[in-house]
């Protein structure tokens, strides 16, 4: 649930980067694949994925949605607020007819002419805006737990937009297996495993084994598609969970259907 964030643009390296998830994956569907019924089901409003993270209490980045107008009254305040040296702003029409504009990575003094650039005085009346801070992602990744308990994690290095949109394959696997319940690994980095276990322990889960609370194969975590990213706040902190959206349409199963240790031949057990 928007990157976060989810009109795709290509991302570089330099300032012109814009926010990629969901709706991203949705666009490379449409024009990859063809498949206008399944791209419709998936590009859906990033907001509706933030209330779906803020239901099931997944940690996220910190939001605030304003009226353009007021934000513009006095940005400071609410900048301030999040507490970033960064941002990324999300300008969101009020009518249908009008453009979103995005943009991560933005500094205090860089968001206020990124709206000014986008929305003249005229329209400030027909847009909201919607302020995260912002933190680079040391990794980033997608979840995927069928209702059965499959759990399938993808990852790469850096930012989540090449992996949305298909231009980097995933570098880490992770799998649960539904019947046994154990996690098979693709990599050995025991930090990044101890990030991905808080990761899973983040998701609502319950145990169909009433007798003990311990994470076993009787374990049932909160099906549906999740993308997240593990970031550092500050250098010298660990690895960090923040989830970026959720969406609990079947639809997002269908990308990583397939995967297992076989085709990652990698993957050992914990």
């Amino acid at each position: 649930m928007d990157t976060h964030t989810k009109d795709h643009q290509q991302m570089s390296s330099e300032k012109s980067k814009t926010g990629t998830t969901i709706n991203e994956w949705a666009r490379a569907i449409r024009i990859r694949k063809g498949n206008q019924k399944l791209a419709q089901q998936l590009d859906e409003d990033r907001l509706t994925g933030f209330r779906a993270m803020e239901k099931l209490r997944l940690p996220h980045f910190k939001q605030e949605t304003i009226a353009l107008a007021a934000f513009l009254h006095d940005p400071q305040k609410y900048l301030e607020r999040l507490g970033s040296q960064k941002f990324y702003v999300n300008l969101l029409p009020r009518k249908g007819q009008l453009t979103r504009y995005r943009q991560i990575d933005l500094s205090q003094e860089e968001v206020v002419p990124f709206v000014q650039e986008h929305v003249p005085v005229s329209q400030i009346e027909s847009y909201l805006v919607v302020l995260f801070e912002f933190h680079e992602n040391q990794y980033s990744g997608n979840i995927v737990i069928s209702p059965g308990g499959e759990i399938v994690v993808e990852m790469v290095k850096g930012s989540h937009a090449p992996l949305v949109s298909g231009a980097k394959t995933p570098e880490f696997f992770v799998r649960r297996d539904e019947f046994t319940g154990n996690l098979s690994y693709s990599f050995g980095d025991q930090a990044l495993r101890k990030a991905v276990w808080n990761l899973l322990l983040a998701i609502p889960h319950f145990n169909e084994d009433t007798s003990t609370e311990r994470i076993n194969r009787h374990t049932r975590f909160t099906p549906g598609y999740y993308e997240f990213a593990l970031i550092k706040r500050r250098q010298a902190e660990p690895l960090t969970v923040i989830f970026i959206d959720y969406r609990a349409n079947n639809a997002y199963q269908l990308p990583t259907s397939g995967i297992s240790s076989s085709t990652n031949p990698c993957m050992h057990e914990d």
